[in-house]
């Protein structure tokens, strides 16, 4: 296994979470600090839009718009010049609200859905459709979390956080999931998720304060350690090449970010030797 070292880019976020590769630009969102950005090359951060419903996953449809999905209000918005629209309501399939999501290249977005549960939350994955159709397409899910979408377009992978795996499903022509089998178990909690051009997915997993580079099955390749106590949530390999790992982080508690919004966020880079695929 291979041990690769990481650089701060920037700093100064509350809880970012959701980096995408777009236009040259990392774009990220602020779940707490209410907004969506880019980050360039230099750290410089440039505000793309302020959202008071705690904005979560990102993602990108072929015109170039942006949707967005909120945690607060479980709501898919678009972003387009400038205009912010509701696509869908998605409050009948998430009742704790939504988080991550990855928009395939036919527009289709797969948002985690979250519904009460003890201990933890269930969830489901809600497809909505470039009309804004809503439609539950997999359920039973345990806390899902960072997911995508291999380049072929087969193949649509989740987190678990809950139940330390990535789970994988096969991509019907209408958009549907079937075929739900383990992609490969984690050592611990997976947060987010983004997939290379060897079939390898890198993975945050959050409480263990380290990035990983996972096979199918389940072998590890690479890791990225930050000090304990630092969240890893969520990795995207971007930059010319796409070979610039981007790992968002944050230094937090569940109490501090679930009651107080409390937290101090940074983003890190590192080289990774494989350029990044897939959706996002």
């Amino acid at each position: 296994m291979k041990t690769l070292k990481p650089t701060l880019l920037t700093e100064g976020l509350i809880f970012p979470e959701a980096p995408r590769w777009r236009d040259g630009k990392l774009w990220l969102s602020d779940i707490w600090g209410h907004k969506v950005l880019t980050v360039d090359d230099q750290g410089r951060k440039t505000i793309v839009a302020e959202i008071h419903k705690r904005p979560s996953g990102l993602g990108f449809l072929p015109d170039g718009s942006l949707l967005i999905s909120t945690m607060e209000t479980a709501e898919l918005l678009r972003l387009k010049n400038g205009n912010l629209t509701t696509v869908a309501n998605l409050r009948p399939f998430a009742k704790n609200g939504c988080n991550d999501m990855v928009v395939d290249g036919k527009g289709r977005a797969y948002v985690d859905g979250y519904n009460p549960a003890q201990p933890l939350p269930t969830g489901s994955i809600i497809l909505v459709t470039p009309d804004g159709k809503a439609t539950e397409v997999a359920k039973d899910l345990v806390t899902p979390n960072g997911c995508c979408v291999t380049p072929d377009g087969k193949t649509f992978l989740v987190n678990q956080m809950g139940g330390d795996e990535i789970t994988a499903f096969d991509i019907q022509p209408d958009g549907t999931l079937a075929n739900r089998r383990v992609w490969a178990k984690t050592e611990g909690k997976p947060d987010g998720l983004c997939l290379d051009a060897e079939g390898a997915a890198w993975v945050g997993l959050f409480e263990l304060a380290k990035f990983q580079r996972i096979l199918p099955g389940g072998k590890v390749t690479h890791e990225i350690h930050f000090p304990k106590g630092t969240w890893t949530v969520a990795p995207m390999l971007g930059g010319k090449d796409r070979k610039t790992l981007y790992m968002i982080c944050s230094i937090t508690t569940i109490e501090d970010i679930v009651q107080r919004g409390k937290s101090k966020g940074a983003v890190y880079t590192a080289r990774a030797e494989v350029p990044g695929a897939g959706w996002p």
